[in-house]
């Protein structure tokens, strides 16, 4: 209670003021914290407008519906990278960072009620979502229980994308990574790009070059890859670990 979903995607654009009717807890930032320690929203120095976001998988666009105020934050770039901008860096190059906000209280609220069988009551905080970002009502008809758990599942990564959400819920929901190969004809194509005042030929984003762990095999649930190990050199340096 007390914290308004935001409705519209010029609120939603930015992602980087705490004052935000959503956010419930966060980390604001400020210019002498942000000197080379603090880089999460990135910000391209050639052309600061193109190009100040993250860069999404181009098939995660695919999964919005029509209508949605959250369609309006992807752009294309001109490596062509489909950007998203939910991040977007503020003119004194800070940004605040988003802990905890309202809309996964919902999604939280909703899975739990799907979970536990209750469909009629998991879809009303489902749906006080959906309607914020200019979605008609789940349709419930005709639906299972798994069904209704995956679409939640679905909006999760819709909703939370580049908050942190992604490799958790594929660890503690047991299921595996899912990526998109590149085709053929996809892996040909390669776009100019800038860095240090050096042109070079950048591989193709349009999809996913790695598509198997480190040792060739396949994304399977429950896998170690998913862990973030602590790093040898760490472990070298310090005899307490």
């Amino acid at each position: 209670e007390g914290y308004t979903l935001m409705t519209d995607a010029k609120t939603y654009m930015g992602f980087n003021d705490i004052s935000n009717t959503e956010w419930m807890w966060g980390h604001p930032q400020s210019v002498s914290q942000s000197d080379a320690s603090y880089n999460f929203y990135y910000i391209d120095v050639v052309t600061p407008d193109a190009y100040n976001s993250f860069m999404a998988d181009p098939h995660f666009k695919d999964i919005f519906e029509a209508g949605d105020i959250r369609l309006e934050l992807f752009q294309w770039m001109r490596e062509g990278y489909l950007g998203y901008r939910k991040f977007r860096i503020r003119a004194d190059q800070t940004g605040d960072i988003v802990v905890m906000r309202s809309a996964e209280m919902y999604l939280i609220a909703a899975e739990a009620l799907a979970r536990e069988g209750r469909l009629e009551e998991a879809v009303k905080p489902l749906n006080t979502l959906r309607n914020a970002r200019g979605l008609a009502d789940y349709d419930l008809a005709g639906k299972t229980q798994e069904r209704l758990v995956d679409d939640i599942l679905l909006e999760r990564r819709r909703e939370l994308w580049g908050e942190g959400f992604g490799i958790t819920d594929i660890l503690r929901t047991q299921r595996s990574v899912e990526r998109m190969p590149l085709t053929k004809e996809e892996a040909e194509k390669t776009y100019d790009c800038w860095q240090q005042g050096d042109t070079y030929r950048e591989y193709n984003p349009e999809g996913h070059w790695f598509t198997s762990f480190p040792d060739g095999t396949k994304f399977v649930p429950n896998s170690v890859y998913y862990l973030y190990a602590i790093p040898e050199k760490e472990t070298n340096a310090n005899p307490n670990l």
